[in-house]
């Protein structure tokens, strides 16, 4: 009979060998993960913030409009701070868009009908001291387009013998677009 050899205890070895890699490919996963939210904030950020400030473009020049647009921007941050990372950054310009779906700068007595909003963060890893990485940026641009026009809403009720609720309708001749990049 041939003696047994004793393999107890191979398995902690192996685990012991496998559990480095396996920590830093999970702490790669949340680091990422947390990333793609803050990416994905900062697109809703903008796309928000685009149609906050195409809602004033009323056809002032560039001039007009440019003093107000940092009070804008934090007006809107503020109603909106419900972000992952860092204090987002926001930058905007006043223009228009173009066919091709381009956005052209204007200036001066120019009037804008369009604004471009870019939106970023940073993001500190919570895994930094094994991925050997602190932190990334998100960033995300809109575009928002305004057209002139009003809308109007309003209610009736149709005439029956039986009580029904009423129906309300809205009409609009003008309106807010957003193009996310």
């Amino acid at each position: 009979m041939r003696p047994r050899r004793d393999d107890r205890g191979a398995v902690a070895v192996l685990v012991a060998l496998l559990m480095p890699l396996v920590l830093v490919a999970g702490a790669f996963a949340v680091d990422l993960g947390l990333q793609r939210v803050a990416r994905s904030d900062m697109q809703t950020l903008a796309d928000v913030v685009a149609l906050d400030l195409a809602r004033e473009l009323d056809g002032r020049t560039a001039d007009q409009l440019r003093p107000a647009v940092p009070g804008l921007l934090a007006a809107s941050l503020a109603r909106n701070d419900d972000n992952v990372g860092g204090t987002p950054r926001l930058e905007a310009d006043l223009g228009r868009l173009q066919p091709d779906g381009g956005f052209q700068e204007v200036g001066g007595a120019e009037v804008p009908t369009a604004v471009r909003v870019r939106a970023d963060t940073s993001v500190d890893f919570a895994f930094a001291g094994i991925t050997g990485t602190s932190g990334g940026g998100a960033a995300r641009s809109a575009i928002a387009e305004a057209t002139g026009g009003a809308c109007s809403r309003w209610a009736r009720s149709r005439p029956t013998s039986t009580p029904t609720t009423p129906r309300s309708s809205a009409r609009c001749s003008g309106s807010w677009a957003a193009a996310s990049s």
